[in-house]
């Protein structure tokens, strides 16, 4: 029951306020780098309530997203109801259910910082992709994560457990994997989401600064 109440509480959470407007700085930047092309097929790992999995799909993708929380998982498979071309199912990030090359695009948002065996879920996602791989993880960089840090000292969140990570962190995990590919990156959220400070916001996130909470790295895949 615990789960199931963790999994609501993510959930309504980019509901808020506050919630819905870095939901909408994050699904800009993916989509701003993963230049999705309609029919294109996507494994969302980690997939958690299907947020970005149903605005993946809202993007002309055909989504399959991936989570080993059953409670999570019931969150979402109750937003898509007759929805074509999108289902969740249950799994691991590092033992992916999929034969090689399966999916167009593989997603891992906001995921990675709590998969206790990283490297293997980055194996993983490659080994499954035909064309692109997208990482949205939080930035250790930042000034969200040292509130993230000190608000867990004070209260227990999700955030008490997760791994965050440097640009470099972040690469170093990509690197190997992605051999002669050609990789791109870019982070926003520098600023506390007060909505009179959103225009700055957004100039600063045109420009390539390591720095913003949430931090994404787009690796083409090579022949």
């Amino acid at each position: 029951m615990g789960l199931k109440i963790d999994a609501l509480k993510y959930d309504q959470w980019y509901q808020s306020p506050k919630g819905s407007y870095v939901g909408d700085l994050e699904r800009e930047l993916l989509a701003d780098l993963m230049k999705p092309e309609r029919g294109e097929s996507l494994l969302d790992v980690g997939c958690g309530t299907g947020y970005f999995s149903l605005f993946f799909h809202q993007l002309g993708l055909k989504v399959t997203g991936l989570d080993s929380s059953e409670e999570m998982l019931d969150v979402a498979r109750g937003k898509i109801k007759e929805k074509k071309d999108i289902e969740f199912i249950s799994g691991e990030a590092t033992r992916l259910p999929f034969p090689d090359n399966s999916f167009d695009i593989v997603t891992l948002i906001t995921s990675l910082g709590f998969i206790k065996e990283p490297y293997k879920a980055i194996k993983e996602a490659f080994r499954i992709a035909r064309k692109r791989v997208i990482l949205g993880t939080l930035n250790k960089y930042s000034i969200w994560a040292l509130y993230r840090k000190i608000e867990g000292l004070f209260t227990p969140t999700v955030y008490n457990g997760a791994r965050f990570y440097s640009l470099k962190g972040l690469q170093n995990l990509v690197i190997p994997q992605a051999k002669n590919s050609k990789i791109i990156w870019r982070s926003i959220l520098f600023l506390p989401s007060f909505p009179r400070l959103r225009r700055i916001e957004k100039n600063l996130s045109r420009f390539k600064i390591p720095l913003g909470a949430f931090l994404v790295l787009g690796i083409e895949l090579s022949d």
